[in-house]
């Protein structure tokens, strides 16, 4: 009966204690947390929360729990006043940690419900393969998604000062992709989590990373084109090759004529292309292949000359494309073997020159000089040359055509009696009176037999008609005549 009762009193006791104490808790009230936030120029956390209402507060505790695990859960400060709603944590911001709190009253009673352990809000940056972009990506600010409104992207580049580099107005986003510039720079990034009344809500943790892309060339330049002959031109081009790059695109009034590797360039950085009435301009590839510098563009000197007479008209163009203003124009006369030079003319005008002694000069010739003077910005002193034009030349390919031809005579074969050289480009073809062709040969040791294309089947005596083509050296030469087959 006696133990009875001493159990009862016992339990009657406990429970006072325990009613006391829940009155004592119930006046506690539990306080969250707001944001767990990182300084961007301490990197160290701070923790955020709204002030308790309760006058029976007097203070919050810090707790900090390493890595999720329950037994590593520690108090690591105390902080006095009930109107106090930050702490920093003094040491640089680590990721391994979360972060609660729970308030005292005077007599270092405190609540039995604590604040939720929030994480600190992370922010990860990387660069794409061959990309001029940072993708950032970041956590949950860990509070309602209503009371974030929008996010800011903060970058410093070079360790600059911070600038906003984004604003991200959709709440739910945790990405974004920020432009970024340069070959080899160190970028830093941290994300703001702002919430309605446009106040700061978090701050992330700050990331970095060395951006390293492929290096862009400085400068492209065409320095000159000369003419070649009717059909060629001499492109030449200036690159920087302090940097490595991929391609060099070689353009005829936007058409791809030619690519050109690095390594080729370094060996030479002269290309000849199709003569074409228009501009040219190169671009540069870098080594992901992205076209990072382009040229100027450039159009080379075209001259136009006749004999009228004893006098020679001539006009040129304007050479196009130099980054120079000062451009000077001479115009070679060569006449045999002596050379003479006409300064002071202009292009777009025609110009004439009156020839004395014309019956005893074998050769005539000119050809167009354009100078870049002065003011390019790479130092560049250019000279562009121009197609040369003949306008007398008898010095002539002694050539000998004879009139007839006696198959299995004396003369085996008929054929032109000429001097060849190893360059010689010859046609020779002969037709009969209604056109068709009975021979033709491109070997200036062949000729024809008298019979159908030399098959052995006899062409009829009469006369047939030859024409003989041959390009020496650039230029062209045509002869047309008859012949008399007699059997």
């Amino acid at each position: 009966m006696y133990l009875c009762r001493l159990v009862m009193f016992r339990a009657i006791f406990i429970g006072c204690l325990l009613g006391l104490s829940f009155v004592i808790f119930a006046q506690l009230p539990v306080v969250q947390i707001d944001a767990v936030s990182v300084n961007p120029q301490t990197n160290q956390v701070q923790i955020f929360w709204t002030s308790s209402s309760s006058t029976n507060v007097v203070g919050y505790r810090i707790f900090e729990q390493y890595q999720d695990n329950p037994l590593l859960n520690f108090a690591i400060d105390t902080v006095f006043g009930r109107l106090e709603n930050n702490y920093t944590v003094e040491r640089n911001a680590d990721t391994n940690f979360r972060y609660r709190i729970d308030v005292f009253d005077e007599d270092f009673n405190h609540s039995p419900i604590t604040s939720d352990w929030k994480r600190i809000f992370l922010c990860k940056v990387e660069q794409g393969s061959c990309e001029k972009k940072l993708h950032v990506s970041w956590s949950s600010a860990e509070r309602s998604l209503s009371n974030i409104a929008y996010f800011e992207i903060w970058l410093s580049k070079n360790d600059e000062p911070y600038t906003l580099a984004a604003t991200i107005n959709d709440p739910l986003q945790r990405s974004a992709v920020v432009d970024a510039f340069g070959h080899e720079q160190k970028y830093k990034i941290y994300v703001r989590a702002v919430n309605s009344t446009e106040t700061i809500f978090s701050i992330s943790t700050a990331d970095s990373l060395v951006m390293i892309t492929a290096p862009e060339p400085e400068f492209a330049y065409i320095e000159t084109i000369n003419v070649v002959d009717d059909k060629t031109v001499e492109v030449a081009c200036l690159a920087d090759v302090s940097k490595v790059w991929k391609h060099l695109f070689l353009y005829m009034d936007g058409s791809l004529e030619q690519t050109i590797t690095y390594a080729d360039f370094l060996n030479n950085n002269r290309f000849l292309l199709p003569r074409k009435d228009g501009f040219y301009h190169f671009e540069i590839s870098d080594t992901c292949g992205e076209i990072v510098i382009r040229s100027n563009d450039a159009k080379p000197v075209l001259l136009e000359a006749e004999l009228q007479g004893t006098v020679v008209n001539l006009r040129f163009s304007e050479y196009q494309g130099w980054f120079g203003n000062d451009i000077h124009y001479e115009v070679y006369e060569i006449q045999d073997d002596h050379t003479a030079v006409k300064t002071g003319l202009s292009p777009h005008q025609t110009h004439s020159f009156a020839i004395s002694s014309i019956e005893q000069i074998l050769n005539l010739s000119y050809y167009v000089v354009a100078r870049e003077i002065s003011d390019n910005p790479y130092g560049i002193k250019s000279l562009a040359k121009s197609n040369v034009v003949d306008i007398i030349s008898r010095n002539e390919i002694p050539l000998y055509f004879p009139t007839g031809f006696v198959p299995g005579g004396v003369t085996r074969i008929y054929r032109p009696i000429y001097v060849s050289q190893v360059n010689d480009e010859m046609k020779f073809l002969i037709h009969n009176t209604f056109g068709q062709v009975v021979f033709s040969t491109t070997d200036p040791t062949d000729g024809w037999d008298g019979t159908f294309n030399n098959s052995g089947n006899e062409c009829q005596a009469g006369v047939y008609l030859f024409i003989f083509e041959l390009i020496r050296n650039g230029k062209t030469m045509q002869k047309k005549g008859v012949i008399t087959l007699i059997r």
